[in-house]
């Protein structure tokens, strides 16, 4: 299992984390993107 810390991906509809776009290892999604990038590409 990972933790947190160890994350690929941070997806989230909070502002503040999307301005900040990568932390450390982390790339941080917004909600809408990742639906984007992610969900709608796969169907």
């Amino acid at each position: 299992m990972r933790h947190a810390a160890e994350a690929d991906y941070l997806i989230t509809g909070d502002r503040d984390f999307v301005e900040a776009k990568k932390s450390a290892t982390t790339t941080i999604l917004s909600v809408s993107l990742f639906k984007k990038l992610i969900i709608d590409t796969a169907a």
